[in-house]
């Protein structure tokens, strides 16, 4: 099925609010495990201390890429919320107990 039968079917759009700080310490403390692929973060999933010393941090989940990352999201959400403006249901991340 082509993406745009499946776009016009849509019925919502969820829009998380989650706060840019929030986002980036999630990202800079992502850490993997290249022996069992496990995904760890270093403050809300720690790994256990047997595979700490193997663990690998992509190259890209840096503070500066992901402030990149987060610029370009808002230069562009106006444009999607838009399109989708009577689809959108939004949700603040500390309504659902994530911060």
């Amino acid at each position: 099925m082509p993406v745009s039968s499946w776009l016009n079917r849509q019925t919502h759009h969820i829009m998380v609010q989650v706060p840019d700080e929030m986002l980036v310490e999630r990202v800079v403390g992502r850490r993997s495990d290249p022996l069992t692929g496990a995904i760890y973060h270093v403050t809300f999933k720690p790994p256990p201390e047997e595979v700490v010393t193997r663990l690998v941090q992509r190259s890209d989940d840096t503070k500066e890429k992901c402030l990149t990352r987060l610029k370009t999201y808002h230069s562009n959400v106006a444009n999607v919320l838009n399109y989708y403006e009577s689809l959108v249901v939004e949700v603040s991340a500390d309504f659902m107990g994530v911060y």
